[in-house]
């Protein structure tokens, strides 16, 4: 994947030898994985959302829902991550709530303008 060729690596992963050897949530997180390096936004939240609906174990899921939320959070999806968001505090894990809800409010605030870097001030001699 590293050499680019993501057409070549969606294909294996799909091939009869993956699918035999290797659980579907593996598969698709192997995607996800492509997804995020090619910065497919869109490609990314399709990935989520056809993870989430696969049946995980607790600890998979919950790794999963944080990895989602901060991605839809980043993203300034603000219904989907609060839509996560509802599942985690059902975890009764304080302090990873106050995280999300954190990283939730920082996300949806509005973005200050950056101020433009001045330009370097060149000295007298340099003029010359």
């Amino acid at each position: 994947m590293m050499d680019g060729r993501f057409d070549e690596f969606f294909s294996r992963v799909e091939s009869r030898l993956c699918r035999t050897a290797l659980p579907a949530y593996t598969r698709e997180h192997l995607k996800l994985n492509a997804y995020l390096m090619q910065g497919d936004t869109g490609q990314v939240a399709a990935q989520f959302d056809r993870m989430l609906a696969l049946r995980l174990p607790k600890r998979e899921r919950r790794d999963l829902v944080g990895k989602a939320f901060t991605f839809f959070a980043d993203q300034r999806d603000r219904p989907r991550a609060e839509q996560l968001l509802e599942e985690i505090r059902t975890w009764n894990d304080g302090n990873f709530e106050a995280e999300c809800v954190r990283r939730l409010e920082k996300a949806s605030a509005p973005q200050r303008k950056r101020r433009e870097p001045h330009a370097p001030q060149r000295s007298p001699r340099a003029r010359r």
